[in-house]
């Protein structure tokens, strides 16, 4: 029985051995290269969007190169980074064209759901994670998460953190008028950064980046890409090994208390506790400020301007520990309090 015991342990073991080790499977990214003077593009494009929306799975993100026509007004707003990707590829000087995963195709291959099949049902030993949040009152913030979930021999790698808005409208010159996934700009630069991740399963790579938000981004439609790709070329393609998509840009949330150790204010909240009001006596009010109040796990609880009386009504709130956050057009800071029931 002792030798029974003993074997069904070792196999447990192995079988759960065997469950870490297990590869997740690889993302379908789509990187898309247009322009918005493109008379072809606007003739290519509406069947790749309608082979695309049938599989929704597939991330996507679409860049706007200089060449064959400077005058796109998206790539205007950013032609070093849209041109750079554009040569990555070595797709610079015509569009519009694709690589699915790392691999190029053409316009006229894009127009049927099929064409994503071969990239289907494959794995990698990384998993990824991306995730947008404030950064004080004007930049955002990406936090890249990769993990290890497979032994693996990969040597380095690219990461490529493009940043895209998921629906622009503009009347562009070629007759399209909503533009899908428009390339804003990149964390990482106009090239892919060069990372080396561990063969150790469980071992995560953070990578952690901030960008001054634009004036012409909505920035509620902003989301982040992850992209990592062979280091050379495979089969003449820098191959993707792995990839992601955060969801949309949500400018009225925190991460967590942790990050906001560096961001407290010197400023006081009376009373604190409290139970009915609570008030800022010290602040300085140049102008109306705006005055969110978070929850302990990072969600907006309220949301109100700070009045000439410097005082704010909270007997709405539920009991609980809270985070003030003044917010002006000079800076961003936050303080705790402690909201208690009458």
């Amino acid at each position: 029985m002792k030798l029974f015991f003993t074997s069904m342990f070792v196999l447990l073991n192995l079988l759960g051995f065997k469950q870490i080790q297990a590869q997740v499977s690889k993302k379908i990214v789509v990187e898309h290269f247009t322009n918005t003077l493109c008379s072809i593009c606007a003739s290519r494009n509406p069947g790749f969007y309608t082979a695309l929306n049938q599989k929704p799975e597939i991330i996507h993100i679409a860049y706007h190169p200089s060449s064959p026509y400077s005058n796109c007004i998206f790539n205007k707003q950013n032609k070093v980074e849209n041109d750079e990707r554009t040569k990555f590829y070595g797709l610079f000087g015509g569009t519009p064209t694709f690589t699915i995963n790392g691999v190029e195709r053409f316009s006229s291959q894009v127009q049927n759901k099929e064409v994503y099949t071969p990239f289907e049902n494959q794995t990698s030993p990384f998993s990824i994670t991306t995730a947008l949040k404030p950064k004080g009152p004007d930049s955002i913030a990406v936090e890249v998460k990769i993990t290890t979930v497979a032994s693996h021999q990969m040597g380095n790698m690219y990461l490529y953190v493009p940043m895209a808005e998921n629906t622009v409208f503009y009347n562009a010159p070629n007759g399209e008028d909503e533009h899908f996934d428009v390339f804003r700009q990149s964390f990482t630069g106009a090239n892919p950064i060069v990372v080396s991740l561990s063969s150790q399963v469980g071992d995560v790579y953070t990578f952690n980046a901030v960008l001054k938000l634009n004036d012409i981004w909505e920035a509620r439609r902003l989301f982040a890409l992850a992209i990592l790709q062979s280091f050379t070329k495979i089969n003449d393609n820098f191959e993707v090994v792995q990839a992601d998509k955060s969801p949309l840009f949500n400018p009225d949330i925190i991460s967590g208390i942790n990050e906001l150790e560096d961001e407290f204010s010197n400023f006081s909240i009376v009373p604190n506790p409290a139970s009915s009001v609570i008030s800022i006596p010290q602040f300085e009010q140049a102008e109306p400020t705006d005055v969110l109040i978070f929850n302990q796990f990072g969600a907006l609880a309220m949301k109100t301007v700070l009045g000439n009386n410097k005082e704010i009504d909270i007997s709405s709130l539920n009991e609980g520990v809270y985070f003030l956050k003044i917010n002006n057009k000079q800076y961003s800071k936050y303080q705790k309090f402690l909201k208690l029931n009458p």
